[in-house]
């Protein structure tokens, strides 16, 4: 479960620093934005095609290639902005956004398999509080600070404002 949770949130990653990657390697905001949308579009229209799969295949196996194919398609994504080709940015986007539509539904497919369908809602009720709790710490951000004592600089974290907890200046 933890590399569906890592997968999902690389994928989180990747959507938002796709746009700003893009354009400060030379491309207009409209085509980064329209490359962002191709990877959304294309994982949400091949999640029919992910569920038609498991039914058919071993889901691990499928889980890998999932992986595998989001991998190259992140490494596509990196070599086209580095390269300034929108040919290589479109398959390295199409394949991410397609490999990513499977993760869900590959990671329900496991889950119910090896908890079984009776401890399934058990199991799936855990994994919202510890995902509030992550979220919450990753409002947290470093304030560099300097020690009076040894003339070094620290960081410390400090709860952002937006998670409702007042931070001093």
């Amino acid at each position: 479960m933890r590399a569906f949770g890592l997968g999902c949130l690389g994928i989180g990653v990747i959507l938002l620093h796709t746009i700003p990657l893009l354009t400060d390697s030379g491309f207009t905001r409209s085509e980064a934005a329209a490359l962002s949308s191709l990877m959304s579009l294309l994982a949400f229209g091949a999640k029919p095609f992910w569920v038609q799969l498991v039914d058919k295949l071993d889901p691990k196996l499928l889980s890998t290639v999932a992986f595998g194919l989001a991998s190259i398609g992140t490494l596509l994504i990196l070599i086209g902005a580095n390269d300034e080709s929108l040919p290589i940015l479109i398959a390295g986007c199409a394949l991410l956004g397609w490999s990513s539509g499977g993760f869900i539904p590959l990671q329900e497919t496991i889950v119910g398999s090896y908890f079984g369908r009776r401890y399934l809602g058990r199991v799936r009720s855990v994994g919202p509080r510890h995902s509030r709790s992550f979220s919450a710490l990753a409002g947290h951000r470093q304030r560099p600070t300097t020690s009076m004592s040894s003339g070094t600089t620290m960081a410390y974290s400090s709860p952002s404002p937006r998670f409702g907890l007042s931070v001093a200046p």
